[in-house]
């Protein structure tokens, strides 16, 4: 974004003031003499005098052999190892005494480093100099680099694509390396993420946590030319993530690295996670010294899909470095194996002991009376093992130390978490637990534990949907006449499946299994396969699973996997189903691994703990209500997958027909978003709405025979933003919506409207445009529907190859419309062929895109622009093979044409020429260069060889008229 702008003005100044009034850092200019004598060229990444003023900092030699590595490894892997180094002390040049290593950051003590804000930074790349709007530097080391860009979903998609120009081996990657934080700050909106992410990483940090909005708007209230005390989403990013003891806490402990050997981008801490661990820690300190210990514990309640894994494995670091639990023994209880090789990692990679592994109840017993400090991990059925064995024994009822044990429980449900409060109060009474659940509290929590009954930190469904963490959960009930009866039989639930005898009676029938089965493949067919996704099928019972995969199976239905809670009784009626399913051990490996569409059927989610982002549905075929219901859900809710824009819950059972009573036990305000009917009046309403909104865009009454009119509407980017965004909507509503008959009737709008945006993201180089696409799922419905309904007039492709292009485009009236079919002709074709011939395309398309560039800018007009375009399709039809001669362009013309060049060219530079010492006056030089420059535009030179070509020129002016100097590019 230009410095001379106004909102680069109003935005620098508002952040500048902000942290140096309001969080003391110090301010300086790239451009100032005092801040440039701090460096010896701009090559320098790390400011070396403020490197070393801090007391306890490393020697120097060592800090620069530490900080600036060469190496060939990815940039991913050497972030990850400079992060390490940042975090921990460096080396000590003497071996007998390791403590003289210094450290690079007192992280106990924020006051104690120094915070400096650099705007507008000179850093060296491989084609010049480079400016970097805002670097934040701590001791001297960068951490933070602000970008800052114009309103908008344009300004945003530029600051990205500017980032990733930084970051690019022909950027300063160099001054990455030790960067942990990336910003966009926009006039109304300021996003983050860790150097290297994807543009789709980068979100909001919208909570100035520790501070409240009051305390913040207090502080704002205080600086000298604040207009108002309103923070904006710059204020709030600033505050929670930028002051001081906030910024070295998050390098410290929230950065998160891929486990060993995955090499990718580094993940910073969502604010809920942040906030998480901070207050979780907060309570346990203030609680250190209560006499009721054990009692103070409580609750982390984040829904699957949001990060609880990182969130755990944060906490236990933060606690490690704290000296009031130096002593205090962390026991891990978890099943999910991804979240036990996290927190190992974590541990390694912060340099703390390893944790300890129990997998028996004499083991685990042994370690939490042998090793006092340590971090022990264990799984629920070993725990479950030794509060078994150990209540009523000496030790157990031994009153180890306040303080002594810290117990981190990672469950599905409150229930299950209070569940473990009571055996731990058996087993360990003076432990004090920690639960991280992926459901709400129910409302009555005085039937549980003291230490059970309030939240550490709550994150609840809308909050991680309006963050983009989650997408909505629908129900719906396909086949009502087949679910079971409901009963009021006291007959007792068989121990295998713990559900009513009469209710699994029912649904073991084997014509109700058919009919669900049949409904089940033509909905998973037209649902969640057609977008690539999975599902899974939750039966009543091991049986059950075995008589639907025989249902299933004779619909030819692939792929399917099947897993199976434990093995048939060797009477089992079934047994012989069982041993004729083939392979049904690696079920669960295969829903995480393999790519495409799948059903997995089982009687039980026990050890999905993480489910794959790609796993869209849950077809319900056994009860489940409350806690068990909303983790069905969630199970479906992740985000992640391309084009996943919600999850389904098909029930076959009859769960969802009420859903108010079935979640009666929460509070309304915790679960009102977590499931929703999907064929509600109201949804296809808001589909009408959102069609209207695309209509909007538009004139009314517009002709379809032609795009003409349609692109000369979206001229203006405002209009195209507004297009993009309710055409994406609209489709994305009409995604969740389909197959049914309502929203097939849109069909034919919905494919109206992607030829506009097609068209008109390929004629205004419109990245946004053209990252709208509709689902795999809705451009299948809408290529059948176009085979379906012959009245529906569609303008069909034609390739400029085809004899009848020329007269396809001059039935086009407009200019605008016959210049949108050459481009969209032209870049079709060229990227269609490009990998026949890369030299020749790219070029061809390299000129295709500077000619409606300089239209755009003003610089051609429409006829001239059309013939230009009329010669890159002769070009085009040419092929590569074709010589000058056939395309019109002989050698004896070319050679005139850069006759006439050269002669003009030394024309504008004859006056220079005749001034004294011209080839030494850099003022002369320039105005030399810019009338080359001139002369090499004005003969349509591709604008990636102006520069060199400049150069080259004034090289042989100097050697031809005076004295060679080395030309420096302007």
């Amino acid at each position: 974004m230009s410095q001379k702008t106004p909102d680069y003005v109003e935005i620098v100044r508002s952040v500048t003031e902000l942290l140096v009034h309001g969080f003391g850092y110090r301010y300086a200019h790239g451009a100032s003499a005092s801040f440039q004598q701090e460096r010896s060229n701009a090559s320098e990444t790390l400011l070396l005098a403020r490197l070393q003023a801090r007391p306890g900092a490393p020697p120097l030699p060592q800090a620069l052999a530490e900080l600036s590595p060469a190496s060939a490894a990815p940039p991913a892997a050497i972030r990850q190892q400079l992060h390490r180094k940042l975090i921990h002390a460096a080396p000590s040049p003497r071996p007998d005494h390791p403590a003289a290593g210094g450290h690079y950051f007192d992280f106990e003590h924020p006051e104690n480093n120094e915070f400096l804000l650099v705007e507008q930074l000179t850093a060296k790349s491989f084609t010049g100099q480079q400016k970097l709007d805002l670097v934040i530097f701590v001791n001297g080391i960068p951490l933070v680099v602000a970008e800052i860009a114009a309103p908008g979903p344009a300004g945003l998609g530029q600051g990205l694509a500017r980032l990733q120009e930084l970051q690019h081996p022909a950027g300063v990657p160099r001054l990455f390396q030790c960067v942990q934080v990336l910003l966009i700050v926009q006039k109304d909106a300021a996003y983050y993420a860790a150097p290297g992410s994807p543009p789709e990483a980068f979100r909001a940090w919208p909570d100035p946590f520790p501070l409240s909005f009051e305390e913040l708007r207090r502080l704002l209230a205080s600086l000298p030319s604040r207009p108002n005390d309103f923070p904006t989403p710059a204020d709030a990013l600033v505050a929670g993530l930028l002051a001081p003891g906030n910024l070295l806490d998050l390098v410290r402990g929230f950065v998160f690295f891929a486990p060993f050997p995955v090499v990718e981008h580094a993940r910073l801490a969502r604010p809920h996670q942040w906030q998480a661990v901070q207050l979780a820690v907060r309570h346990l300190l203030r609680s250190a010294g209560a006499p009721a210990w054990p009692d103070n514990g409580g609750i982390i309640w984040h829904p699957l899909g949001t990060g609880k894994i990182k969130t755990l494995s944060a906490l236990v670091v933060k606690l490690r470095r704290i000296a009031t639990f130096h002593q205090t023994t962390l026991l891990l209880i978890t099943d999910c194996e991804k979240s036990r090789r996290q927190l190992v990692e974590a541990c390694e990679h912060h340099g703390l002991p390893a944790p300890l592994h129990a997998d028996q109840s004499d083991l685990l017993a042994r370690l939490l009376r042998q090793h006092p400090g340590a971090t022990v991990l264990a799984n629920t059925d070993c725990f479950a093992e030794h509060t078994e064995t150990r209540v009523g024994q000496p030790e157990a009822t031994a009153q180890p130390p306040a303080r002594a044990l810290i117990a981190l429980i990672d469950c599905h449900d409150h229930g299950e978490a209070s569940e473990w409060s009571g055996r731990f109060r058996r087993a360990l009474p003076q432990a004090c637990l920690v639960g991280l659940t992926a459901t709400p509290a129910p409302r009555n929590r005085q039937q549980f534990p003291v230490g059970m009954r309030d939240y550490l930190h709550l994150y609840t469904y809308r909050q991680a949907r309006q963050d983009g963490l989650l997408v909505p959960v629908y129900c719906e009930s396909p086949l009502p006449e087949r679910q079971p009866q409901q009963t009021t039989s006291t007959t007792p639930a068989p121990a295998a499946t713990g559900h009513p005898v009469r209710e699994v009676q029912v649904a073991l029938q084997f014509d109700r299994i058919s009919a669900i089965a049949a409904n089940l493949v033509e909905h998973f067919q037209h649902n969640v396969a057609a977008n690539g996704f999975k599902a899974m099928l939750l039966t009543c019972s091991d049986q059950a699973t075995a008589l639907y995969y025989q249902a299933l199976a004779a619909h030819n239905l692939a792929p399917v996997a099947v897993r199976f809670a434990q093995p048939p009784a060797t009477d089992s009626s079934w047994r012989d189903l069982y041993l004729n399913i083939p392979d049904h051990s690696h079920a669960l490996h295969r829903l995480h691994t393999e790519s495409g569409p799948l059903l997995l059927i089982t009687s039980s989610a026990a050890g999905l703990a993480t489910p794959p982002p790609e796993l869209q549905a849950i077809y319900l075929d056994q009860p489940a209500t409350g806690a068990r219901l909303l983790h069905f859900a969630g199970l479906t809710a992740g985000m992640g997958a391309p084009f996943k824009m919600n999850g389904l819950l098909v029930d076959y059972w009859g769960v969802t027909a009420n859903l108010e009573e079935a979640l009666a036990e929460f509070d309304p305000q915790e679960v009102q978003h977590v499931l929703a009917p999907r064929f509600a009046e109201a949804r296809f309403e808001e589909l009408q709405r959102c069609h209207l909104a695309v209509l909007a865009c538009f004139e009314t009454h517009l002709s379809r025979l032609s795009t003409e009119q349609w692109l000369l509407a979206l001229t203006p980017a405002e209009a195209r933003q507004t297009f993009s965004k309710t055409f994406l909507a609209f489709v994305r509503l009409l995604d969740a919506l389909l197959p049914h008959a309502q929203a097939r009737k849109l069909l034919g709008e919905a494919r109206w409207f992607d030829s506009i945006r097609q068209e008109a993201a390929s004629f205004y180089f419109d990245d946004s445009l053209a990252r709208a696409q509709p689902s795999p799922k809705v451009r299948d419905l809408m290529a059948r529907h176009v085979e379906e309904v012959p009245q529906l007039s569609l303008k069909e492709y034609v390739s400029v190859y085809d004899k009848s292009f020329e007269m396809e485009v001059e039935r086009l009236i407009s200019p605008l419309a016959k210049l949108a079919r050459l481009q969209h002709a032209l870049l079709h074709e060229t990227n269609l062929r490009r990998a026949r011939d890369p030299a020749f395309f790219e070029a061809l398309l390299q000129r295709t895109e500077e000619i409606l560039r300089e239209r755009l800018q003003g610089r051609s007009d429409d006829d001239a622009t059309q013939r230009r375009l009329w010669e890159q399709i002769t070009i085009l039809r040419a092929g590569p093979a074709a010589t000058a001669a056939a395309l019109h362009l002989s050698e004896d013309a070319r050679r005139e044409q850069h006759r006439a060049m050269a002669n003009e060219m030394l024309a504008a530079v004859t006056p220079a020429l005749g001034i004294i010492d011209w080839n030494i006056k850099e003022d002369l030089q320039r105005e030399m260069r810019r009338q080359l420059k001139r002369v090499l535009r004005n003969a349509r030179c591709p604008s990636s060889a102006v520069e060199p070509l400049t150069a080259a020129v004034m090289q042989l002016i100097h050697a031809r008229f005076g004295k060679k100097v080395v030309y420096r590019r302007s």
